[in-house]
Order: C-alpha cells, then sequence, then structure tokens
C-alpha cells in the first residue's frame, strides 16, 4: 500500500484499539467525532466538492479493504467505526507539503 497517510491511520487505528498508555493522552485531546456530509447534502455539493468527498469516501472503503489484509481479519462494525475515526482524525489534521 502506497496510498499517503495509509500507515498513519493504520497506526492511529492500532495505538487507539490496543489502548497503549504511551499514545493516551494524546488520543484523548483528539475530537471523539468529526462531521460528514450525508448522501442527500453530497448530491446538492457544488461539482468539484461532489468529486472530492466521493474520492474520500473511496479511499476510506481502499484503506479498509487494505487493513483487514494486513490485520488478517474483517473488521466488524465497532472496529470499522475506529478505523473511519482515525482516517477522519489524519484526515483532520495531516496535510502534504513539497519541502
Amino acid at each position: 500500500v502506497h496510498e499517503e497517510n495509509f500507515w498513519i491511520v493504520l497506526k492511529l487505528y492500532e495505538c487507539q484499539r490496543r489502548k497503549d498508555p504511551k499514545w493516551s493522552p494524546w488520543l484523548a485531546a483528539m475530537p471523539r467525532t468529526f462531521p460528514e456530509f450525508s448522501e442527500a447534502e453530497q448530491e446538492c455539493l457544488p461539482y468539484y466538492a461532489k468529486y472530492i468527498a466521493g474520492y474520500q469516501q473511496l479511499k476510506f472503503e481502499k484503506f479498509l479493504e487494505a487493513a483487514e489484509v494486513i490485520c488478517g481479519e474483517k473488521m466488524d462494525h465497532t472496529q470499522r467505526d475506529h478505523f473511519k475515526w482515525a482516517f477522519n482524525a489524519v484526515g483532520s489534521r495531516f496535510w502534504k507539503t513539497d519541502s
């Protein structure tokens, strides 16, 4: 998997899942929820914003598939929610720079 941020998302998911004490203060300071568009809201977005929202959903699904292969198991609903949290947390706090 070479998609940008995948390994960071997986590491954050694993730290949260294992309740790693070294990361607990940082994880506790993170928001627990992130706003997302409903399907109806996505339909009302301008073309480019709708494209980006769809791309993010596709990216999440591909990250989830890759994580399930690497972890060796299919995630249940709770695990999927935790992985979605990690995906959104990284996406809201990480950006790429050219330098």
